[in-house]
């Protein structure tokens, strides 16, 4: 049999038994679907995929009152692709540009979703080297030429980097210094409070007494990791302990509640001392500023390779010395709550003290006093309503 022989219907046979409905198209868009060309795309698919959702979201949020209006809109696959090619070069300019104002593309958001899809040194060198037989960029896959047009800009990650720290280094340095300022008022009480020192005079007095005749009665002072046993020692009813018996002894036998107050307000401090976040925090600025410094060094060692509208050297010049200013400023008040932490222990006749260990025990200091204070004023408001 010769099949070739057999003719039919070729539309009506696809429109009658395929699965999903046929457009019909013209010989002329047949023709031309027939001799485009399929791009090939050099880098590795994940990374393909990556940047192209990457550059598809920023498209997305770049016109927002846009978004409704083209809802419905159908682009084909050749517009879509010329949005994203004319983002990639919208790129290269703001990043040889080095906008650090942009509020449009290179904010802080965007730059977060660009710099996980950077490409390397290796993944650069393999694309643009095999891609190297295209001609126009009509010939590359958006993300090949991605890669290769960011690729070439000298120390392009240090550069989304860089302005993405600019971006952000005065929120770190405000929030390392918020935690600095609770250090300097918890330890500034601590050296300077009356009501600090009569309470550690209350305590002394009741510990000498307890201690009667021994030899440790008749002490002149005590160490600070005593505070514990006033929280710890209990009365017989293993209810009570020696630091509701003190809150007590002040409200009913001094007649003192502002020292009270006075105390749980100040003492609060220690509460928001986070030594380990103030140390997180300026390793992070330090970090960031380094990439900065590699940044200053890759573009004093190319300078033959950057282009004559590179606005790199400007940036630097621009902020390189007052980020390194502020955060030397920073690190300087930090280094500063050792200093005091060294006057604060020494006052409290302490010859040396950890400072995370200080920060735990007064803070859990002021815990217990704050639970003692508010036993003593429920046990005084149920007193009232039986009378």
């Amino acid at each position: 049999m010769d099949e070739t022989e057999i003719e039919f219907d070729e539309i009506n046979f696809k429109e009658e038994f395929s699965l999903k409905p046929t457009v019909v198209k013209s010989s002329k868009s047949a023709a031309n679907k027939s001799t485009k060309k399929q791009k090939k795309c050099y880098c590795e698919l994940d990374l393909q995929r990556n940047i192209t959702i990457v550059l598809n979201t920023i498209l997305k949020n770049l016109n927002p009152k846009d978004k409704e209006k083209n809802k419905n809109q159908h682009l084909t696959e050749s517009e879509k692709e010329k949005k994203i090619v004319e983002l990639i070069n919208k790129l290269v300019e703001k990043i040889e540009a080095c906008e650090t104002n942009d509020k449009e593309l290179l904010t802080p958001n965007n730059i977060g979703l660009l710099i996980p899809i950077l490409p390397s040194e290796a993944v650069f060198n393999k694309v643009s080297k095999e891609s190297a037989v295209l001609e126009t960029e009509e010939d590359y896959d958006p993300a090949d030429l991605f890669i290769i047009y960011i690729g070439v800009i000298v120390g392009y990650k240090e550069r989304f980097q860089s302005i993405l720290f600019k971006s952000e280094y005065k929120d770190t340095i405000k929030n390392i210094e918020i935690f600095i300022d609770y250090f300097n008022k918890g330890f500034d009480f601590i050296l300077n409070s009356q009501n600090l020192k009569k309470l550690f005079e209350i305590m002394l007095a009741i510990g000498n007494y307890m201690n009667g005749i021994t030899n440790r009665g008749g002490a002149f002072g005590f160490k600070i990791d005593s505070l514990t046993k006033f929280v710890e020692l209990k009365s017989k009813d293993n209810k009570t302990t020696l630091l509701n018996y003190i809150v007590d002894f002040i409200y009913e036998d001094l007649g003192n509640p502002v020292l009270i107050g006075n105390l749980l307000d100040n003492l609060k401090n220690f509460e928001q001392m986070e030594i380990n976040s103030i140390n997180e925090l300026m390793n992070d600025l330090n970090k960031k500023f380094k990439i900065l410094t590699t940044l200053k060094e890759k573009v004093a060692a190319n300078k033959k390779d950057l282009d004559e509208d590179d606005q790199v050297e400007n940036f630097l010049e621009e902020n390189y010395e007052i980020i390194e200013k502020d955060i030397n400023q920073i690190k300087k008040k930090v280094d500063q709550i050792q200093t005091k932490f060294e006057k604060v222990f020494k006052y409290l006749g302490e010859d040396k003290y950890d400072i995370e260990k200080f920060i735990i025990l007064f803070k859990n200091f002021y815990y217990k006093l704050k639970e003692a204070n508010d036993e003593y004023q429920s046990q005084k408001n149920k007193k009232h309503k039986k009378l």
